[in-house]
């Protein structure tokens, strides 16, 4: 009595095998849910995430009505960066401009490659002028640091487009397309500027 047979020890590597088992199978059902929501190249959110997280918050606001603000962010003369440095070069200006719009916005907000060369950010509880002063923040800061990349600094310049719930939309297909014209106003009156959709004539 109260000895440790083989026996013991044989039911202990069972369930020991059965523990590593299940943990193995969880990192693994993580992993591929990371690889499901994040994108590869810049370790933000992807398109598909983020427009799953922007319907979330539409649906929450019907039981908690607060305003938030949907960013638009496109990379200036893109493809020019491309073509002159190479795409590596491009895929470091991605990253760059990544880890940036992750440092300056809160941790409760939701920074996505929105496609291509374009950003977007979920500034929650953020009211249109909050945003605004956001978008200036992050567009001032990209201009006024070059990329370095194999030796060479790259100039990087962004356009923003802003909208915000209520006041400008009030469903998510609606913000979007606000925020797009914004952006279009940004890149069509000269690119390196912020847009608020609420401040374009009708």
């Amino acid at each position: 009595q109260g000895r440790f047979t083989a026996y013991h020890q044989h039911i202990l590597t069972l369930l020991c095998g059965h523990v590593a088992l299940s943990i193995a199978e969880a990192q693994l059902h993580s992993q591929v849910e990371h690889l499901a929501t994040v994108d590869g190249l810049t370790g933000t959110f992807n398109h598909r995430r983020f427009q799953e997280r922007l319907q979330e918050e539409f649906i929450r606001t019907h039981r908690h009505p607060d305003a938030f603000s949907f960013l638009m962010i496109d990379i200036d003369h893109f493809k020019k960066v491309n073509d002159t440095y190479g795409h590596p070069a491009g895929d470091a200006v991605l990253r760059t401009i990544a880890k940036t719009l992750i440092r300056l916005v809160r941790k409760t907000d939701l920074v996505a490659r929105y496609g291509g060369e374009e950003f977007a950010i979920l500034l929650l509880k953020a009211t249109s002028e909050q945003a605004e002063r956001l978008a200036e923040r992050i567009r001032k800061t990209i201009e006024e640091r070059p990329i370095p990349w194999e030796g060479i600094t790259i100039p990087v310049t962004v356009s923003i487009g802003a909208a915000s719930y209520p006041n400008d939309a009030d469903n998510r297909e609606s913000l979007i397309l606000r925020a797009d014209r914004a952006l279009y106003a940004s890149k069509n009156g000269g690119r390196n500027r912020v847009t608020v959709y609420s401040k374009l004539r009708p």
